[in-house]
Protein backbone atom coordinates (compact mmCIF):
# COMPACT_ATOMS: atom_id res chain seq x y z
CA UNK A 1 0.00 0.00 0.00
CA UNK A 2 2.78 2.42 0.93
CA UNK A 3 4.69 1.38 -2.18
CA UNK A 4 1.70 2.24 -4.40
CA UNK A 5 1.30 5.58 -2.69
CA UNK A 6 4.96 6.41 -3.29
CA UNK A 7 4.69 5.41 -6.95
CA UNK A 8 1.57 7.53 -7.35
CA UNK A 9 3.25 10.48 -5.66
CA UNK A 10 6.33 10.16 -7.89
CA UNK A 11 4.19 9.92 -11.02
CA UNK A 12 2.17 12.97 -9.96
CA UNK A 13 5.27 15.07 -9.46
CA UNK A 14 6.65 13.99 -12.86
CA UNK A 15 3.41 14.96 -14.56
CA UNK A 16 3.37 18.31 -12.77
CA UNK A 17 6.92 18.96 -13.97
CA UNK A 18 5.95 18.16 -17.55
CA UNK A 19 2.93 20.43 -17.33
CA UNK A 20 5.10 23.41 -16.45
CA UNK A 21 7.62 22.65 -19.19
CA UNK A 22 5.09 22.36 -21.99
CA UNK A 23 3.80 25.98 -21.86
CA UNK A 24 7.38 27.27 -21.62
CA UNK A 25 8.45 25.33 -24.73
CA UNK A 26 5.28 26.30 -26.57
CA UNK A 27 5.81 29.97 -25.70
CA UNK A 28 9.42 29.78 -26.85
CA UNK A 29 8.37 28.17 -30.13
CA UNK A 30 5.69 30.81 -30.68
CA UNK A 31 8.08 33.69 -29.96
CA UNK A 32 10.68 32.15 -32.23
CA UNK A 33 8.13 31.86 -35.05
CA UNK A 34 6.89 35.40 -34.42
CA UNK A 35 10.44 36.75 -34.50
CA UNK A 36 11.24 35.04 -37.81
CA UNK A 37 7.96 36.22 -39.29
CA UNK A 38 8.58 39.80 -38.17
CA UNK A 39 12.08 39.85 -39.64
CA UNK A 40 10.85 38.34 -42.90
CA UNK A 41 8.22 41.05 -43.27
CA UNK A 42 10.45 43.97 -42.22
CA UNK A 43 14.21 43.51 -42.54
CA UNK A 44 15.66 44.99 -39.38
CA UNK A 45 19.39 44.79 -39.98
CA UNK A 46 21.67 44.00 -42.88
CA UNK A 47 23.23 41.39 -40.57
CA UNK A 48 19.99 39.39 -40.75
CA UNK A 49 20.51 38.62 -44.41
CA UNK A 50 20.60 34.82 -44.28
CA UNK A 51 18.04 32.34 -42.99
CA UNK A 52 20.58 30.72 -40.67
CA UNK A 53 21.39 34.09 -39.05
CA UNK A 54 17.70 34.89 -38.64
CA UNK A 55 17.08 31.46 -37.09
CA UNK A 56 20.04 31.81 -34.71
CA UNK A 57 19.07 35.32 -33.64
CA UNK A 58 15.39 34.47 -33.11
CA UNK A 59 16.20 31.27 -31.25
CA UNK A 60 18.54 33.13 -28.91
CA UNK A 61 16.12 36.04 -28.37
CA UNK A 62 13.08 33.84 -27.74
CA UNK A 63 15.05 31.65 -25.34
CA UNK A 64 16.23 34.66 -23.34
CA UNK A 65 12.77 36.23 -23.26
CA UNK A 66 10.96 33.05 -22.23
CA UNK A 67 13.42 32.37 -19.43
CA UNK A 68 12.20 35.50 -17.63
CA UNK A 69 8.45 35.14 -18.15
CA UNK A 70 5.90 34.39 -15.47
CA UNK A 71 3.35 31.59 -15.91
CA UNK A 72 0.62 34.04 -16.91
CA UNK A 73 2.89 35.63 -19.50
CA UNK A 74 3.79 32.19 -20.86
CA UNK A 75 0.11 31.43 -21.30
CA UNK A 76 -0.47 34.78 -23.02
CA UNK A 77 2.35 34.15 -25.50
CA UNK A 78 1.17 30.59 -26.13
CA UNK A 79 -2.38 31.75 -26.77
CA UNK A 80 -1.51 34.64 -29.10
CA UNK A 81 1.17 32.88 -31.14
CA UNK A 82 2.70 34.94 -33.95
CA UNK A 83 0.25 37.77 -33.24
CA UNK A 84 2.06 38.50 -29.98
CA UNK A 85 4.49 40.80 -31.81
CA UNK A 86 1.62 42.93 -33.09
CA UNK A 87 1.69 44.47 -29.62
CA UNK A 88 4.39 47.15 -29.18
CA UNK A 89 5.16 46.09 -25.61
CA UNK A 90 6.07 42.56 -26.72
CA UNK A 91 8.04 43.87 -29.70
CA UNK A 92 10.07 46.00 -27.31
CA UNK A 93 10.67 43.14 -24.93
CA UNK A 94 11.88 40.87 -27.72
CA UNK A 95 14.15 43.58 -29.13
CA UNK A 96 15.60 44.34 -25.69
CA UNK A 97 16.64 40.74 -25.08
CA UNK A 98 17.61 40.44 -28.73
CA UNK A 99 20.37 42.99 -28.18
CA UNK A 100 22.11 40.35 -26.10
CA UNK A 101 21.97 38.00 -29.10
CA UNK A 102 23.63 40.24 -31.68
CA UNK A 103 26.89 38.37 -31.20
CA UNK A 104 25.26 35.33 -32.81
CA UNK A 105 25.05 37.30 -36.06
CA UNK A 106 28.75 37.96 -36.47
CA UNK A 107 29.97 34.41 -35.99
Amino acid sequence: MVKRLLILLAASSLLAGCATLAPRQLAQDRLNDACRSKIASTPLLPLLSSQSKINGYCSCASDKLVSGLSNSELLEVSAKGKDILAEPAWQGRLLNVGLQCLNTLVR
